[in-house]
C-alpha cells in the first residue's frame, strides 16, 4: 500500500508540473486595430503605442493553474499518507 500511495503522489506531482508548464506556454498575441480593454470571455487586451492590440487569454490560463494547484495538493495529501501509515505500521 504504501508504495502505492508514493506511486500516486508522484504521479499527481507529475501531472500538476504539466499543466504549470502549459499555463506559461500561453502567449501574448499581436493583432492590429482592436480596442483594447476586456476582450471576450476571459481575455484581456492592451493597445501599444502603434495601434495594435495583444491579446492574454487570461481565463485558459487561470483553469490550467487552478488543475496544477489541485493536483499538488493532492500530491501532497498521499505524501502525507505515507508518512502516516509508515509511522504507524512501522515500514519504509
Amino acid at each position: 500500500m504504501l508504495i502505492l500511495t508514493q506511486i500516486a503522489a508522484a504521479l499527481c506531482g507529475f501531472i500538476s508540473a504539466y499543466f504549470w508548464w502549459r499555463s506559461s506556454l500561453i502567449k501574448l498575441t499581436p493583432s492590429p486595430g482592436l480596442p483594447g480593454g476586456p476582450v471576450g470571455d476571459g481575455n484581456l487586451g492592451a493597445v501599444l503605442a502603434n495601434g495594435n492590440t495583444l491579446f492574454w487569454d487570461i481565463d485558459m490560463q487561470g483553469r490550467l493553474n487552478a488543475r496544477a494547484a489541485v493536483f499538488t495538493a493532492l500530491s501532497v495529501l498521499l505524501q502525507v499518507a505515507t508518512m502516516v501509515m509508515q509511522m504507524h505500521f512501522g515500514r519504509s
